[in-house]
């Protein structure tokens, strides 16, 4: 009997309810917070993102039989979906439903095979990112203040009853709650995205005020708080738990987005030429993050690493994300160093970067080797298609965050090839390394297929390169009498930690060929067939979520980070 299945529920939407909110088109006050109520269009605009945002991961269910061909045609067809419908809502529609619709439309990456017109009118993902920051800073507005603007309608807002009034001034805490949970998941989504563009924030502050940022200075007094409850499990070591591996995961993220934050305020200081004092300021907020995470959280985590394959599944998808996360800013601000010749700004760069660089090769390859169940992935409540399982890195709800350490990892040993690794050993290890990663990332996406070649290129270039004829080794160091005026304003900063490095030829790569070939064999168990690709209907009825049919076996995609639920029809 063929079943209905749908999928996942964004566990975002859930911050918005209908019962907090009033009629279409009409503002509430809630709290003193303004909104609009999420109406068809924005929940069908919400789902059409899911659906192309998620659509990454059904060769992960459906197993290796689906053709590439099949899986781009369908990722375009509901890229093109999801896209008219986040164009209905573009600016019309301002809700905690529409911001998340159009940051989820902006993470989805372009399809291949997508016409030249298509293209030529640029990337509007990153529009829509921009403007769902903007419209979360409209809907947490304390006043409903008039707005003048020379191309907006205006337009009156519709008189509201007595029992309107009444309801309007109900103090709720749900709605606070998710106001919260909201809030600070912009805070994420806007630092990620000042941190990858070098473009100035839209949501907070950037450089020069966001010491004095509430979220700055609130994650910053509890991770003061974190360090001093967890003292004693530095010195006299601790036993490893899920719930104290999650406790210690949540608290470093935290921190990660203070440094996230620290670190898209040096580049915009730097590329915007601010002022010296300025900058030393983004200096000292980079180097404070670092000191604390080193000084904090690096012992736990190591800790938490050794134990990872007792932890549970979502544990170890968390720790693997921070880890990652925080060396990839560690990259981003050493090749933003590079690229403007001012690595005088911090001492010891060349060994910190050498350093952030060995973390990331051992992080990815601590994604491929750990695997867990499909169905711990998807829930106890699904049955999965396959009884198989999957690596971390496959379910990593951000692969192009995977791709651009990969591609910061190879510029560095583009540079400094002979300085780095001691033999073309390590590099062909690398290198393979590398070629596994990218084949456990999506491969319906177009930026990664052009990452993927761009990324290869450079590792099979510094393969070709000649012993003592590294391309980076030639390139003067910074000016010294800068580099000395520079130490002496930033002295107040103080001495970064120098210590001793492993070279890269120590990582054991070797096994991730039988990791990858496992998992490779195990989706040759069980295969659904490709036939049944051509029966999926991705058609919008009119008041439910985009549906496919399947065969025998219900099941459901997840993003593994932004959508939980999922409602099965007979």
């Amino acid at each position: 009997m063929a079943r209905q299945w749908l999928l996942p529920i964004p566990r975002a939407s859930r911050w918005v309810e209908n019962d907090h909110i009033t009629a279409v088109h009409t503002r509430q006050t809630v709290a003193g917070i303004l909104c609009v109520k999420a109406d068809k269009a924005v929940n069908q605009a919400l789902n059409a993102a899911v659906h192309a945002f998620s659509v990454r991961w059904l060769p992960l269910i459906a197993g290796a039989s689906i053709p590439t061909e099949k899986l781009n045609e369908l990722a375009r067809k509901l890229w093109h979906n999801a896209r008219s419908k986040i164009l209905l809502i573009l600016q019309q529609k301002r809700s905690y439903r529409s911001i998340l619709a159009l940051y989820i439309f902006g993470m989805t990456p372009l399809p291949p095979g997508l016409e030249e017109h298509e293209l030529a009118y640029g990337n509007i993902g990153e529009v829509c990112i921009d403007i769902a920051m903007r419209q979360l800073q409209n809907v947490r507005g304390k006043k409903n203040i008039n707005r003048f603007s020379a191309a907006a309608i205006v337009v009156e807002p519709l008189t509201a009853t007595a029992s309107d009034d009444a309801s309007s001034h109900t103090i709720d805490e749900g709605y606070q709650l998710r106001e919260t949970i909201a809030y600070w998941a912009g805070f994420v989504f806007d630092t990620s995205a000042s941190l990858t563009t070098g473009l100035p924030s839209i949501l907070h502050a950037s450089i020069l005020g966001f010491q004095q940022e509430r979220t700055i200075q609130l994650l910053k007094k509890t991770a003061q708080e974190f360090h001093d409850k967890t003292e004693d499990w530095r010195v006299n070591g601790f036993e490893v738990t899920n719930q104290r591996a999650i406790w210690i995961v949540q608290s470093a993220s935290g921190w990660k987005g203070v440094f996230w934050k620290a670190v898209a305020s040096l580049r915009e200081a730097l590329n915007y030429g601010h002022e010296p004092h300025v900058i030393f300021w983004a200096q000292a907020a980079a180097l404070q993050g670092m000191q604390r995470y080193d000084m904090t959280y690096a012992p736990l985590l190591a800790a938490c690493k050794r134990a990872l394959l007792f932890l549970d599944f979502e544990t170890q998808l968390n720790w693997y994300l921070l880890s990652l996360h925080y060396h990839l800013g560690q990259l981003i601000l050493y090749d933003t160093l590079d690229t403007l010749d001012r690595r005088d700004l911090f001492p010891n760069s060349d060994n910190s970067q050498l350093a952030a660089v060995q973390e990331t090769v051992s992080i990815i390859l601590q994604g491929i080797q750990c695997t867990v169940s499909l169905r711990n992935v998807f829930g106890p409540s699904s049955a999965a298609l396959r009884d198989d399982t999957v690596t971390l890195l496959s379910v990593d709800p951000y692969p192009h965050h995977v791709a651009t350490a990969l591609s910061l990892v190879s510029d560095f040993l583009q540079k400094r090839s002979r300085g780095a690794c001691t033999s073309s050993e390590a590099l062909e290890r690398i290198q393979n390394l590398a070629t596994v990663a990218l084949d456990q990332l999506p491969q319906c996406s177009a930026s990664l297929q052009a990452s993927r070649i761009s990324i290869m290129a450079k590792l099979e270039g510094i393969q070709q390169v000649p012993d003592g004829h590294s391309p980076g080794n030639g390139k003067e160091p910074a000016n010294k009498s800068r580099q000395r005026q520079s130490q002496l304003e930033s002295h107040h900063i103080g001495e970064a930690r120098e210590e001793e490095f492993e070279a890269i030829d120590r990582f054991e790569i070797g096994t991730i060929h039988q990791t990858a070939g496992s998992v490779a064999s195990s989706g040759e168990r069980q295969q659904m067939p490709s036939g049944l690709i051509d029966q999926w209907d991705w058609t919008f009825s009119e008041d439910t979520p985009l549906s496919f049919e399947m065969l025998e076996h219900d099941t459901f995609l997840s993003d593994h980070g932004l959508f939980e639920d999922c409602f099965f029809l007979a």
